[in-house]
């Protein structure tokens, strides 16, 4: 397939392994796995080239530029040479405020907490405090760049040896809103410190792609990152089932070798996705010790993480990412495992949405892909059946939008709705609408909810299409083309 040799081309572009040092790199070492990515960057440090690291949201972008800043990674990577290296974390989300000022300021004030901690950073401190002061409280407006620079100049002056690395996290916002003579300015720096001053950026989106607008000051500055942007997809599984591991000792998670593997399966390796998973999957375990159940099953864990909002909420951050064309591609490639947007499934594979398996593609996770599926239904409101949007809480019934169902209401759809065509039994309706055990008593207040679901959902309550009952078992859910047979067999309340 064509799409996975150039995504097999651009991946031997990006990766750069090998370097001094390298072989003292282990995932136990970096803390976070990703051992290929952080050589990779840290090669890059190496020659003072400028790198931009780019991923989805919540992919683990900024815990990777945290990595970089271990001792042992620098010193496993570096050895004898890593004293000539500074590497100053800037988060950019502490931005007091938006503006050149705000920009400059945040930079020198992380410059200098870094420096305070070496021991060669005292005899600057004055000289820094001068130039913070000046961006801080500028005379003019030209005081603040000045001041800025001045900075830079001394910190360069003062260490004529040392590489100083600017990691730039969070960098999406300041590179679409700010002027473009800032970035015109840190270009100026670059050029003017070519072997001794470089940036690290930590972006959602490739940097050429930010802004809406071109800019000679932007593309300047952009043009540092060409050759050298590294794109950050889903961990591997070895190192999602350690990141799963360090979670669950660091919170105390329930979670069994058995529910670490499914939460894996499910989640597709994406930081994101197993952190929520997993402590949606501690509550169930939780449920399920009170009722002196210790066995793991996936099937109840299924529906509660379909169902579970914080789950949702990070695939609605990654649909909500995807490009028109990305969208559609995705939804063809889900329903038919093809899709006529080359482009589309070249960008999703690219991005670590879409893997590699055997010689074809699938989506990465389970529950990413489920979540398309059902984003899929939602754009088709004049089909007929029940239809879900998990994102906005719609529903639509043949097409007609329902106006409004109570949270008990919805959370019974939801469940229903996560197992189409499947019986769910009492018991697990009853832990994901009230998140209880199930008590014998507790079958009037299911009917009535039962009851309440299918007068908003159903023509007919009294014949219910979509929401029927298994005797003396549960309910099911099911869709305009299962037939009129399994309704008649089938026994309604």
């Amino acid at each position: 397939m064509a799409i996975l040799q150039q995504s097999r081309a651009a991946k031997g572009e990006r990766t750069e392994v090998g370097y001094m040092g390298s072989r003292n790199i282990t995932a136990e070492v970096t803390g976070i796995g990703r051992v290929s990515d952080v050589t990779a960057i840290l090669g890059q440090i190496q020659r003072v080239q400028c790198c931009s690291v780019v991923g989805v949201s919540n992919i683990g972008k900024s815990a990777l530029l945290r990595s970089l800043l271990r001792p042992q990674v620098l010193e496993g990577y570096f050895g004898p040479a890593v004293g000539e290296y500074l590497l100053v974390y800037v988060d950019l989300n502490r931005m007091l405020h938006m503006s050149e000022q705000g920009f400059y300021e945040l930079v020198l004030r992380c410059l200098t907490r870094t420096l305070g901690r070496t021991p060669d950073g005292a005899g600057l401190s004055s000289r820094l405090d001068r130039a913070y002061q000046d961006v801080l409280q500028p005379a003019s407006a030209l005081a603040v760049p000045l001041g800025f620079n001045r900075a830079i100049t001394a910190v360069a002056d003062e260490f004529p040896g040392k590489k100083v690395i600017f990691l730039f996290d969070e960098f999406d916002d300041p590179l679409r809103l700010l002027e473009g003579r800032v970035f015109l300015n840190l270009r100026a720096l670059r050029d003017q410190y070519a072997d001794r001053i470089a940036y690290v950026t930590a972006t959602g989106k490739r940097l050429d792609a930010i802004r809406e607008r071109p800019d000679v000051g932007v593309d300047e500055f952009c043009e540092l990152f060409a050759a050298h942007t590294r794109i950050l997809g889903p961990l591997h599984h070895a190192d999602a089932r350690a990141f799963l591991a360090r979670l669950s000792e660091r919170r105390g998670l329930p979670l069994s070798h058995d529910c670490l593997t499914e939460l894996v399966r499910q989640a597709g390796g994406h930081p994101g996705l197993l952190a929520a998973s997993a402590y949606c999957a501690a509550r169930e375990l939780t449920y399920a010790g009170g009722r002196g159940q210790s066995q793991y099953s996936p099937d109840p864990l299924t529906l509660e993480l379909d169902a579970d909002p914080s789950v949702r909420a990070e695939c609605a951050k990654l649909w909500n990412e995807l490009t028109p064309s990305e969208r559609r591609g995705l939804e063809e490639f889900t329903q038919s495992g093809t899709s006529s947007r080359s482009d589309g499934l070249q960008a999703l594979l690219e991005k670590g949405l879409l893997r590699e398996r055997g010689a074809g593609l699938e989506v990465f996770s389970e529950i990413w892909r489920r979540y398309v599926l059902w984003k899929y239904e939602a754009r088709r409101p004049t089909s007929k059946g029940v239809r879900m949007d998990v994102q906005t809480s719609e529903v639509w019934v043949n097409g007609r939008l329902v106006p409004y169902l109570a949270p008990l209401e919805y959370r019974l759809l939801m469940v229903l709705y996560g197992r189409l065509g499947t019986v769910c039994t009492k018991q697990e309706i009853v832990e994901a609408a009230y998140g209880r055990d199930y008590m014998a008593g507790d079958d009037p207040a299911l009917q009535r909810l039962v009851r309440r679901l299918r007068e908003r959902i159903e023509d007919d309550p009294s014949r219910p299409e979509y929401v029927l009952s298994v005797r003396g078992y549960g309910y099911r859910l099911v869709g305009p083309d299962q037939g009129s047979d399994l309704r008649r067999q089938e026994l309604t309340r």
